[in-house]
């Protein structure tokens, strides 16, 4: 397995927000993450295969809302989450500072037909497929992984 890291990447996470009937994404960006590329390459029947996973390292801070227990995301304030699953209740995680707000007051096929189909087909994003907290020791040491 080869492993190529970036340290100090800014990453923005889109989270489903739900706002009484209406659906729309929140926007969190958050800096001093580490973006890791593992490469581990698989033999098949079509040849040798290389699938690029990225290790995202991200620092643990007081508006982390996790959501591991079942917990239901509180996107009030300045909270933030990362989860897995569909787009109707994942993240995307794009690399980067991504300035792209969606808008609220749609219902939820108004926004994946107009706006989250749409963000998917212009923004190299991420889906997580593993999210690991890492609450030991000190809170200074905390993070979270997550892979995609």
């Amino acid at each position: 397995m080869i492993t190529r890291d970036t340290a100090n990447v800014t990453i923005t996470i889109y989270n489903h927000v739900l706002l009484g009937e209406s659906f729309t994404f929140k926007r969190t960006v958050i800096e001093d993450c580490k973006w890791g590329i593992l490469e581990e390459s698989k033999n098949t029947a079509q040849g040798l295969k290389v699938p690029e996973i990225v290790k995202l390292i991200i620092p643990w801070d007081f508006n982390y809302f996790s959501t591991q227990n079942g917990e239901v995301f509180d996107s009030s304030e300045d909270n933030w989450t990362v989860r897995m699953g569909s787009e109707e209740i994942g993240s995307y995680i794009v690399r980067g500072e991504h300035l792209y707000e969606f808008p609220e007051n749609l219902t939820r096929s108004e926004m994946i037909s107009q706006h989250v189909r749409l963000f998917e087909e212009m923004v190299k994003f991420r889906k997580p497929s593993r999210i690991v907290e890492h609450f030991i020791g000190s809170r200074n040491m905390w993070y979270i992984e997550v892979m995609c």
